[in-house]
């Protein structure tokens, strides 16, 4: 299963109780709060998932490079 925003949104409204627009708003700005904290070059660390850092590797145009470390290494 792919986990889009769309998806996480829609469980945050079937197994959380939100409506779906708390759902959406909610999934919106905890990936905007991660975003805005890499782009300050600060890692962003969720414990049991993965930490994700500034990638080292350059940019390509406008996309944002990261990746994330876990106990399986990395993923770009």
């Amino acid at each position: 299963m792919t986990l889009t925003k769309a998806v996480f949104a829609q469980l945050l409204y079937h197994n959380v109780g939100l409506s779906q627009l708390e759902a959406k708003n909610l999934v919106d700005q905890f990936l905007d709060e991660i975003k805005d904290t890499l782009e300050r070059h600060e890692p962003v660390k969720l414990p049991g998932f993965g930490k994700f850092i500034e990638s080292i590797y350059p940019k390509i145009d406008n996309a944002f490079s990261w990746y994330a470390m876990n106990t399986w290494g990395c993923v770009r």
